[in-house]
């Protein structure tokens, strides 16, 4: 795994664009309530820590490349008292998972990654049926709105 070297602090006091983006995209992923849901990307977690809240009962897994970004990640979840998430060091496209989580969240992170082919099918068996993918990417001229994506399985 390739990991980044990130200062968690500075990131944090300067990324107010990133975070209004991912609020946003929050609200479009339509969490529910009790959902397992795996934040790829997730920094210093303040993302994380938003989809966690609206899913008291769920469960949200956050993972990122940098120590530096999770361990800011952990101390944010600490001050906010949050429970229901875990952080894990993990590159986007060396995620496992299979039909684990009812959703995928990933903001301003998937310009970093070069094969979006593989990622979207590691995305797609990491999903259990019906589940749903909210991704933004941080720059001007981003889609206005959700846009549908429908899958085939590859034989």
């Amino acid at each position: 795994m390739k990991s980044f070297k990130w200062d968690g602090a500075d990131y944090q006091q300067f990324s107010r664009y990133q975070t209004e983006q991912g609020t946003e995209l929050i609200k479009l992923l339509n969490v529910r309530d009790g959902e397992k849901i795996l934040d790829v990307g997730c920094g210093n977690g303040l993302l994380t820590i938003e989809v966690a809240r609206e899913s008291p009962k769920g469960f949200v897994v956050g993972i990122d490349s940098s120590e530096e970004m999770l361990r800011k990640a952990e101390k944010n979840k600490k001050e906010q008292g949050i429970k229901n998430i875990t952080f894990q060091l993990k590159d986007a496209v060396s995620i496992d998972y299979e039909n684990e989580f009812d959703a995928i969240f990933s903001n301003s992170v998937l310009h970093w990654i070069k094969d979006h082919k593989k990622l979207l099918k590691k995305f797609y068996k990491t999903l259990k049926p019906r589940g749903r993918l909210a991704i933004g990417f941080a720059s001007k001229g981003n889609k206005g709105g959700p846009i549908k994506v429908e899958l085939e399985e590859e034989e």
